[in-house]
């Protein structure tokens, strides 16, 4: 019986991302002659003050450009999956390299039924450090956190990194893809990975396939910063989303007001808290009404 890879549709999300592509779609091209299987690369623009879109037709005619009806983030991926026909899609942030032989191993899981998503393994721009690997949910006073490990073997995840994954298209439209309730930025994938979870579906770390990513370039990282606050954000949105229960969320709350009254949480942490609570308590209300 004759071993054959499915067709691979690679879409980089861009936005504003003229340094970057020149990086990275020569390197996808290479990928693509080295895949087994039939693979499409797709460049999904959402609208900047640059037309990236005619700079990649210029310069890589190969790949097809598709403008987003707007700049939805990585939700513009929501709208974009039920148009194409491939079953595993390759979802790239416009940021990264990747190596020769990367799509192989991590399109290879999905023939296994129960496999949701895939994710690469992440080094430094300069291949020195290991930046993301597999991730596992431990606990600490009710909190729970991601804990990276790394592995030289496919090994189950918690979620897949959204920046580097693939994804089985019909389960991912299956569960309704990305959750609007991380808009704009951070949390999607780990949400998204725990409702597959939840559907007796699994994620991977593949470590076979390599990417090179340009960790945090475009942003601050102090407690004022848009990173921050959102990162923040929507941690505490996972908790009480997938965390639940009356145990845990006493827990937190006892251990929260504990670091608060040692003077362990700034001022922004509770500010930040206080906007995550209103959010998540509008959307239990709107899930109540429908």
């Amino acid at each position: 019986m004759v071993d054959v890879l499915p067709a691979v549709c690679v879409v980089v999300l861009n936005w504003n991302g003229r340094e970057h592509l020149p990086d990275l779609l020569p390197s996808l091209l290479e990928a693509k002659r080295a895949y087994g299987g039939v693979c499409r690369i797709v460049v999904l623009d959402n609208p900047g003050p640059l037309d990236d879109l005619a700079w990649v037709r210029q310069n890589f005619p190969e790949i097809e450009g598709v403008r987003a009806p707007k700049n939805d983030y990585l939700f513009s991926y929501n709208c974009f999956l039920p148009q194409i026909s491939e079953r595993i899609v390759v979802l790239l942030n416009n940021d990264l390299r990747v190596e020769e032989n990367f799509l192989e191993p991590l399109v290879r899981p999905f023939q296994n039924e129960s496999v949701f998503s895939t994710s690469a393994k992440s080094l430094s721009w300069d291949g020195r450090e290991v930046t993301s690997a597999a991730y596992r949910a431990c606990c600490h006073h009710g909190w729970f956190y991601w804990d990276s490990f790394e592995s030289d073997k496919t090994v189950e995840t918690l979620f897949a990194v959204g920046g580097f994954m693939a994804v089985d298209r019909l389960k991912f439209l299956e569960i309704g893809g990305f959750d609007r309730l991380f808009f704009p930025a951070y949390g999607e994938d780990v949400d998204l990975c725990i409702r597959a979870k939840n559907k007796g579906w699994k994620s991977v770390y593949v470590p076979e396939s390599v990417v090179w990513h340009k960790e945090g370039g475009s942003w601050k990282d102090d407690a004022n910063s848009p990173r921050y606050f959102l990162s923040t954000k929507t941690h505490l949105l996972v908790q009480w989303r997938h965390f639940g229960g009356i145990e845990n969320g006493f827990r937190r709350t006892v251990y929260f007001i504990h670091e608060i009254l040692r003077g362990r949480k700034s001022i922004h942490f509770i500010k930040v808290w206080f906007d995550a609570k209103r959010q998540w308590i509008k959307r239990r209300r709107k899930s109540e009404l429908c």
